[in-house]
């Protein structure tokens, strides 16, 4: 695919997992210009039918939340909402942590957290992360509004029935979990099945694509992602909402 959007020379070291933002092993990180380009290109589309230059993003496979952070970090003055669910709440912790960075109380935890280990260990590489971490403070100060974020515990490979549907959104982008890195499937899908060999090939009642604001609860004209936090709720595993 050629870029329309994104420049080869583009520097994304201070998104790099791990420097600023928040890693866990099993979460692999979105590559930062293939996000942006998928994203300013659905934007363009959306902005053609609709006149709206505002979108609410759903990641219904969000893991520590990479993807949703990075793009509210590079590209937060075109987001209404950003919207994250996944079945490991353990990723979902990591998650909160990452999407709080787009606020600037959260960045500044970071940042002492940070400055701590520069203190303690001395390492070039805290030190050149403060600084990542500085430059993100500045995005974040130029956006001026908050991000309002919304996370919820979820399988997207479930069936769910319209009743428990969740509110549609604008646009959906995943990473498709995929191979021996992470799993679509439960741990009992996985015990009984090792191999792998059906991994991801089945998503009941899951349709990832692209919504526009007139096919909000039509599901007719564009192909949606709906979840319900309905489910992860009743069974007491809600991830829960934050500003």
């Amino acid at each position: 695919m050629a870029y329309k959007y994104v420049n080869s020379k583009d520097n994304h070291e201070d998104l790099a997992s791990g420097r600023v933002l928040y890693n866990v092993p099993g979460a692999p990180a979105f590559p930062v210009r293939l996000a942006v380009e998928l994203f300013r290109r659905a934007l363009e589309r959306l902005a053609t039918k609709t006149g709206e230059s505002m979108v609410s993003l759903y990641d219904p496979c969000c893991g520590s939340g990479y993807l949703l952070t990075v793009l509210g970090i590079l590209h937060g003055e075109h987001l209404e909402r950003l919207v994250g669910s996944d079945p490991d709440g353990k990723l979902l912790d990591v998650a909160r942590k990452n999407l709080s960075l787009l606020g600037d109380a959260g960045l500044a935890r970071r940042m002492a957290e940070l400055g701590d280990l520069y203190r303690r260990f001395g390492k070039a590489s805290h030190a050149g992360a403060l600084e990542s971490a500085q430059r993100i403070r500045e995005r974040i100060l130029r956006r001026g509004r908050d991000i309002p974020v919304h996370l919820f515990r979820a399988d997207a490979a479930k069936a769910r029935t319209p009743d428990e549907m969740f509110p549609a959104v604008d646009l959906v982008m995943a990473d498709i979990p995929y191979g021996g890195v992470t799993s679509w499937r439960g741990a009992a899908a996985a015990a009984a099945d090792p191999g792998g060999a059906s991994a991801g090939a089945s998503v009941a009642g899951a349709q990832a694509g692209f919504a526009g604001r007139g096919g909000r609860g039509q599901g007719n004209a564009h192909r949606t992602c709906r979840l319900s936090p309905r489910g992860a709720a009743e069974s007491g595993e809600a991830a829960g909402v934050f500003p």
